[in-house]
């Protein structure tokens, strides 16, 4: 599972940094190059997959909205940084892009 909170790249999301200071475990930055569908994997191509440095979270820090994005920008940068090791031009297209609602009056 991916801190934005669902199984492929989004906005972060403060869930990572509660789980991972509730349970005293790293956060691993993982990074997937590859087919987003699922049906896409059965496809011959590349698949490249790197991991980060261990990201601990101290418990005695207060979760408060600024140690919260802290946390969210130190995250980012970790992926960014793991993504940009495999294949810095790699372009992520999202499977189900989210549709804007319409609103009838």
């Amino acid at each position: 599972m991916f801190p934005s909170g669902s199984r492929h790249s989004q906005e972060m999301k403060g869930g990572a940094m509660m789980i991972a200071k509730l349970s005293g475990k790293p956060l691993v930055p993982m990074v997937y190059q590859g087919p987003v569908k699922f049906s896409g994997l059965f496809k011959r191509g590349n698949v490249k997959m790197a991991f980060g440095e261990p990201i601990y979270v101290d418990k005695r820090i207060k979760l408060t909205d600024e140690t919260m994005a802290e946390f969210g920008n130190t995250l980012q940068a970790a992926f960014d940084k793991v993504d940009a090791s495999i294949d810095p031009n790699w372009v992520y297209i999202d499977p189900k892009p989210k549709t804007e609602k319409i609103e009838s009056n």
